[in-house]
């Protein structure tokens, strides 16, 4: 019994001594993970601060890097930023006092009588007025930056949000300030902010309405919405952004006149700043919409749902735009969304199914025939021919877009996709520049001038919106181990201060994933590049090993043959790498993903850093591989892939993916 006794109680001591083990690891990596969080902040601060440094806004970078110092002190990079603000500060604060000061002066000795000469000004009131005058100049350029004239009056609309904290009302409340903001848009001459900037400046900054006064949008529309007896009830705020309350006003809106209810606002609130003349062109129809509740009430909850851009968000939103257009069927807006967003699917490669496209082109035609004006569904149809590949085509619907809504950042960004396609690189920039000014923190536009601006040859000019677009993302630890590490792997200012983050990303993935074999990939690649053979070398080792177990199950998963096919490139085994590729390509001869693989492998197997030069025949078959893939489908991601170092400047991989007209 005491034998017994005393074993059960060892055993107890044995399962208390693991059970706080396990407690003091866990621990441990709780403590390792807030680190790792706090270190991406502040480097993410940092980076910001940079970015408005270049930009000239010292104040706003003095902020960030302030921000940055209070997580950690002793940061070199803050600190080394932080001493170059001030320098340049203090360059144009003695600039202003070896100038200005010292010409009034002079004016005012030589005109003032030479008996009772007044004292001179006392040096602290010099410096104050110094300081002051900078200030004044500093809060003006805020004001006037990006605006495209003094007279331009620029509105950023913000989420309107539930009195109640009701979620529903969140909902509805989100869509009708898009709604309002898109009925902003057509009036001059007003600069307004597109929604998917306003959504994320209010669901990813710490003020949102700062924000976007530092953006240089001069007005915030604020709005609470709650249900009443018979409808809504709408309470708006106009704020300057010195917070001064410009308009406000009460809405009491009942179910079957809310469809009418942002053209209204809109209106209202543009005639109380005296602007309203609508920029339309000649023939523009206002927008049929409907005055069925449901069918607007269905068209609001896709619309809120389309801004968080996941597959199953995406397929979401479609079915409630179809319930619009099923309960009414002349909803000409709710066509032409339904078929941007099927556009949008396919690109995304999220619907692969046959009947996507000409799906698509019904609900863009049908809405073109119910209203003519309807800018969405030309930009479907832009979307769609660029995706058949009919650039100039797919050009000329998107200019048909731009015509009634020639403001449209989402129609401008398609438009800087054909032109880059069409070998028009610079003038592809210019219209993402235009989008940019209305659309400056979606992270999709943000990704897109990067990945351009990299195309282009310009990866220094195209870093800074990666960037910025991280604080945008809805994961950003999925961007860091996505478009970010190929970024910095093609950008070596980039990988010196980004390359530890997206180590650590990938990392954090790996731990909920432990099987992912991409993320195993590109953290296996990075380490590779970054100095760490041994550990490089370790991961590729079992990534294959795993990639060939999923082969052993699933033998015609050309995907999983494709990534070990990268995978045996990088262990330098070309001829067993190559004929897994050609297997995988006529697996998968219709998957864009295994094309643009195949294509990369090849770019991966062309030089040889041992002897020093190109094999002709493996960079031919990357462009020839990576015009089938073009071919499928056209992706900025893959064209921009880290593997593709190799072949990134040389003028075949241009041509390879450029139309020149």
């Amino acid at each position: 019994m005491e034998e017994a006794r005393r074993a059960e109680e060892k055993l107890r001591r044995a399962n208390e001594e693991r059970r706080k083990e396990e407690e003091r690891k866990r621990k441990e990596e709780e403590a390792q993970e807030l680190a790792q969080e706090r270190e991406e902040r502040i480097e993410t601060l940092i980076s910001h601060a940079e970015v408005l440094f270049d930009e000239g806004d010292y104040v706003h970078a003095s902020v960030e890097v302030a921000k940055a110092l209070v997580n950690d002190e002793k940061n070199a990079r803050a600190l080394d930023l932080e001493k170059r603000i001030k320098e340049t500060q203090r360059k144009r604060a003695e600039e202003v006092i070896e100038h200005r000061p010292r010409k009034q002066r002079i004016k005012r000795e030589e005109t003032a009588p030479i008996a009772g000469k007044k004292k001179p000004i006392a040096p602290a009131l010099m410096i104050a007025a110094v300081i002051a005058l900078l200030v004044v100049s500093i809060v003006v350029i805020i004001e006037l930056k990006k605006s495209p004239s003094v007279t331009t009056v620029s509105i950023a609309v913000m989420p309107w949000t539930s009195s109640a904290v009701i979620q529903e009302e969140d909902i509805l409340g989100s869509a009708l300030a898009e709604e309002t903001a898109a009925r902003l848009r057509e009036l001059n001459p007003l600069n307004v902010m597109d929604y998917s900037s306003s959504y994320r400046l209010a669901h990813f900054s710490a003020d949102p309405n700062l924000a976007a006064f530092r953006l240089g949008f001069r007005y915030v529309l604020q709005g609470k919405l709650s249900r009443s007896e018979t409808g809504y009830f709408i309470t708006l705020r106009l704020v300057d952004s010195l917070r001064n309350l410009v308009w406000s006003q009460r809405f009491d809106k009942a179910s079957d006149v809310l469809p009418a209810a942002p053209s209204e606002i809109s209106h209202e609130m543009a005639a109380a700043l005296g602007a309203g003349a609508s920029a339309n062109p000649p023939g523009f129809q206002a927008a049929y919409g409907t005055s069925n509740p449901d069918a607007y009430g269905a068209y609001l909850r896709g619309l809120e749902m389309l801004q968080h851009r996941s597959a199953e968000s995406t397929a979401n939103a479609l079915r409630l735009l179809e319930t619009a257009i099923h309960t009414d069927p002349k909803f000409a807006e709710a066509s032409a969304a339904a078929a941007c967003v099927l556009a949008r699917r396919v690109d995304r490669g999220w619907d692969v199914s046959d009947t996507a496209l000409p799906a698509a082109e019904d609900l863009a035609r049908r809405a073109i025939a119910l209203d003519p004006s309807v800018a969405d569904a030309y930009r479907a149809l832009g979307e769609l021919r660029f995706l058949e590949g009919d650039n100039r085509a797919a050009l000329r619907e998107v200019d048909s877009s731009l015509t009634y809504a020639p403001k449209s950042p989402a129609a401008l960004l398609v438009r800087a996709k054909i032109l880059l396609r069409l070998g028009k690189s610079q003038d592809a920039i210019g219209a993402l520049s235009q989008a940019y000014e209305g659309n400056p923190r979606d992270p999709e536009l943000l990704h897109a001038y990067a990945v351009i601006q990299q195309l282009a040859g310009k990866l220094h000019q195209g870093s800074p919106y990666h960037l910025i677009a991280l604080n945008f993302v809805d994961d950003s630890t999925a961007y860091l181990v996505g478009p970010f590490a190929d970024a910095v792997l093609l950008d070596p200012e980039l990988s010196v201060s980004q390359s530890e983050r997206v180590l650590a990303a990938c990392e954090r993935v790996l731990r909920a994933r432990p099987d992912d074999y991409v993320t195993m990939y590109r953290f296996a690649r990075l380490l590779q590049v970054t100095g760490k053979p041994l550990d490089a070398r370790e991961l590729l080792a079992k990534t294959a090993t795993l990639l060939r177990s999923e082969l052993d199950r699933h033998p015609k998963n050309a995907r999983a043959m494709m990534y070990l096919a990268l995978i045996l490139t990088r262990q330098g085994k070309f001829p067993e790498a190559t004929a897994l590729a050609i297997k995988a390509s006529s697996l998968g001869e219709t998957d864009p993903e295994v094309k643009y693989k195949a294509a990369q492998m090849y770019s991966l197997q062309m030089y040889s850093g041992k002897e020093k030069k190109v094999d002709e025949d493996k960079k031919d078959e990357a462009v020839k591989a990576l015009r089938t893939a073009l071919a499928l489908r056209f992706q900025l991601d893959e064209l921009v892939n880290g593997d593709f170092y190799n072949m990134f400047e040389r003028p075949e991989f241009r041509t390879a993916f450029q139309e020149n007209l």
